[in-house]
């Protein structure tokens, strides 16, 4: 039927469990954009303490929502998932509806 594998729905869950936190979606959303960046662009366009996001990109990177590569000493990130892209759109769309029905 159309229920999910035990294992691939933990793993939705916890992917679904991480992206819940403000910071992580703002990560994507900056590298939506950039496509990649620098750990440090990162960091300075959160304006959080570096091991806060440092925290957030590591976690996002353990469940293979994120990539790096390193050159020129520093280490970069992209996102390895394209369907966050698809997760952020939807996020928007809700806000989109909610705060449109709060000004009605």
């Amino acid at each position: 039927g159309n229920l999910i594998e035990v294992g691939r729905a933990q793993y939705a869950a916890e992917m679904l469990r991480v992206m819940g936190h403000p910071l992580r979606l703002q990560i994507v959303a900056l590298l939506e954009e950039a496509g990649e960046l620098p750990a440090g662009a990162i960091y300075g366009a959160l304006g959080e303490p570096q091991p806060t996001v440092s925290q957030r990109l590591s976690k996002m990177r353990g469940l293979g929502l994120l990539k790096t590569r390193k050159a020129e000493g520093q280490v970069f990130y992209s996102v390895a998932q394209l369907q966050l892209f698809q997760l952020l759109d939807c996020v928007r769309r809700c806000q989109v509806h909610r705060f449109a029905d709060q000004n009605a």
